[in-house]
């Protein structure tokens, strides 16, 4: 197995995002992040880690964004590339938290619905689904950013990440 669109990390990144699996991959390219995808939650390997050496901001927290499913094979894989940078003295990935069964590409589906909707100035008929979350049944989770998964604070949804770029000319 190899890392997935590895050749993005040749540049000089401010930030960049872990998916699991190419089509994640894919979601974040779409929406205009650099993203790399590791070959399932679980299979992440410890040569990789190098790549990421230096995407941090200025206070050395990282600014590498894990977005790995929302389930168990996820939350497993989030502890073994959390060990494997903490091994490689590096800061641990922020791990950004979907709602529960879904991966990037579904949730960026939904949320470009919701887009769309907007946009078109159309309420969402009926009453609202749920789906289980994190914390148990709930309706219409945002994504959220869990610190317990890392020792830095990351920002508190996808809107405060800002603009993906590139350091430099």
């Amino acid at each position: 197995p190899c890392l997935y669109n590895a050749d993005v990390l040749k540049g000089q990144l401010d930030r960049v995002m872990i998916c699991e699996g190419e089509s994640d991959t894919w979601a974040a390219l779409s929406g205009g992040w650099p993203a790399v995808g590791t070959p399932g939650a679980k299979n992440f390997k410890g040569a990789w880690a190098e790549a990421f050496r230096g995407i941090e901001d200025a206070k050395g927290r990282s600014q590498v964004f894990l977005v790995l499913d929302a389930d168990k094979a996820g939350d497993d894989g989030a502890r073994v590339v959390a060990d494997i940078f903490l091994k490689a003295g590096l800061p641990v990935p922020l791990r950004v938290v979907l709602p529960w069964g879904q991966d990037l590409t579904d949730y960026m589906r939904v949320l470009a619905g919701r887009r769309w909707r907007r946009s078109i100035k159309l309420k969402k008929p009926g009453r609202k689904t749920q789906r289980p979350s994190n914390k148990g049944w709930a309706s219409n989770d945002p994504v959220t950013f869990a610190e317990r998964d890392h020792p830095t604070q990351g920002p508190s949804s996808p809107d405060d990440l800002g603009a993906p770029g590139h350091r430099g000319a």
